[in-house]
C-alpha cells in the first residue's frame, strides 16, 4: 500500500498495486468486490485502473489510525477490547459472505 494525494483537491488515498504475476488481476477484482460492500466497518474503492506497464491498482480513502498488527505488537489486548474487535470482524465477514464475497486474506 502507498499513500497518494490527488492533484487538485488533495484527496488522500491508500493505493494498492497488484503485480503482474498470475492471478493478480483476479485478486484485485476479488478485493475490489469486497470493498464495494457498504458497511460502516468497510472501506470503499474510489478508483481503479491499469498503470502504463499493465499493473492493476485500486485506490481507497486513506484512514488514519493504528492497524491490528501494530496494536497487537504493543502487548496483550484487554478482554473487552479483544471481544469488541472480534465481534466487528465477524460482523464484516458476515456482510461480505451474504454479498457473495469470500475474502481470501
Amino acid at each position: 500500500m502507498y499513500l497518494g494525494e490527488r492533484e487538485g483537491d488533495g484527496w488522500l488515498a491508500a493505493v494498492k498495486f497488484y503485480s503482474r504475476i498470475v492471478g493478480a488481476r483476479e485478486e484485485a477484482i476479488r478485493e475490489s468486490a469486497a470493498m464495494r460492500v457498504k458497511n460502516p466497518a468497510t472501506i470503499e474503492v474510489r478508483d481503479a485502473g491499469l498503470t502504463p506497464a499493465g499493473e492493476v491498482w485500486i485506490a481507497v480513502d486513506f484512514v488514519r489510525g493504528e492497524d491490528l498488527r501494530t496494536r497487537l505488537e504493543g502487548g496483550s489486548v484487554p478482554v473487552q477490547e479483544a471481544a469488541a474487535l472480534i465481534a466487528q470482524l465477524f460482523s464484516v465477514l458476515d456482510v461480505l459472505h451474504r454479498a457473495g464475497v469470500a475474502h481470501g486474506d
